[in-house]
């Protein structure tokens, strides 16, 4: 980060083209910031401002990192440590005024990680929550799902306000009602329940209507996440039998997914051997009553015969594939030699 070159101010940061940069970026995350900073800290260099060039390259410099929400506070601290207490004065300056939420909670949370000023900590948590609803997608959902997390983080760590952050997270499994397509309410509820919060009842219906959605269309992973998302609800209810039911579900969709694997052009037994084997190892770690225990080891044992026709197919597939070797530029190489040589004898 280049030096201040005298003590900046909030003047300095308001007169600059920051909220214009910010204006025209897409998507409005740190990233996209970063970039489109850092190109002007340089134009402000070759142009001789270096006030300017200082805000920018402090702004890069704050928006440059990629952080994960579940980082101790240490390892989000740690990654900020080279700012100077100059350079944190004048963030602790002009946190108020930044009116883009994203580019403000990125600040407010250094505040909070390298000064432990308990309220950029509430100013992070309110912005990230707005960054999460500006950047709300289900196709690109890592985006406001990361800002979900790192707000409830904050707020159980400060413990202020977490039933806002619950709410928002919420609001956003109900607008959704588990149709996403990828990731997001998955993500979510699997938040949720790691803080044992929300109806057991009500996201048991919504694991599985979204893991029946995602078997629909064959996205296999997700459907067994989402079926194990179940099994945990009803657990948090501790109706253990649904909970049995629906971590046979969950084992049934690596069965699902080597099925899969014998549709496709050309079918692969050799892939369909793995699932299968997944499956058996599900089956046999499936605990509940006792005979509900010994209809999971049956059903593994059921699979692993299964399993072992595979693998026989598996052997002929590969012996079929060895067959089928194409030897065409091998031939070409050695008819190539005895041209060479013919031309040499004669």
């Amino acid at each position: 980060m280049p030096p201040l070159p005298t003590s900046l101010t909030k003047a300095d940061f308001v007169n600059s083209s920051w909220q214009y940069i910010v204006s025209i970026s897409q998507p409005k995350d740190c990233f996209t910031y970063w970039s489109a900073f850092w190109k002007k800290s340089q134009e402000a260099q070759e142009a001789g401002n270096f006030r300017e060039q200082a805000v920018f390259g402090i702004l890069a410099a704050v928006t440059a990192p990629a952080i994960k929400p579940e980082s101790t506070e240490e390892s989000f601290a740690d990654i900020f440590k080279n700012l100077t207490g100059e350079q944190l004065d004048f963030l602790a300056e002009i946190a108020p005024e930044i009116s883009d939420p994203e580019l403000q909670a990125r600040v407010a949370d250094i505040l909070w990680v390298r000064r432990r000023d308990y309220r950029m900590a509430q100013l992070a948590i309110s912005a990230y929550l707005q960054s999460a609803t500006t950047l709300e997608s289900p196709e690109h959902w890592t985006h406001c799902v990361d800002r979900m997390e790192r707000a409830l983080r904050l707020a159980r760590k400060i413990r202020h306000k977490d039933e806002v952050v619950f709410s928002h997270i919420e609001a956003v499994l109900d607008r959704y009602n588990g149709e996403d397509p990828l990731w997001l309410s998955a993500k979510l509820m699997e938040l949720l329940q790691e803080y044992r919060f929300g109806d057991p009842a009500k996201y048991a219906a919504l694991s599985e209507k979204a893991a029946t959605l995602a078997e629909s269309s064959s996205d296999w992973r997700r459907a067994r996440t989402l079926w194990s998302t179940k099994a945990v609800w009803h657990r948090m209810e501790k109706d253990f039998s649904k909970e049995f039911a629906a971590s046979m579900s969950a084992a049934e969709t690596y069965v699902k997914e080597a099925e899969s694997a014998l549709k496709r052009t050309p079918p692969s037994y050799t892939v369909a051997s793995h699932f299968l084997q997944d499956a058996v190892e599900a089956f046999r770690s499936i605990r509940g009553s006792k005979e509900e225990t010994v209809d999971a080891k049956a059903r593994a044992e059921e699979v692993h015969r299964l399993l072992l026709q595979y693998q026989e197919e598996t052997r002929n597939e590969m012996i079929t594939s060895s067959h089928k070797m194409d030897i065409s530029e091998l031939v070409e190489e050695a008819r190539n030699h005895v041209s060479i040589l013919a031309k040499i004898t004669s």
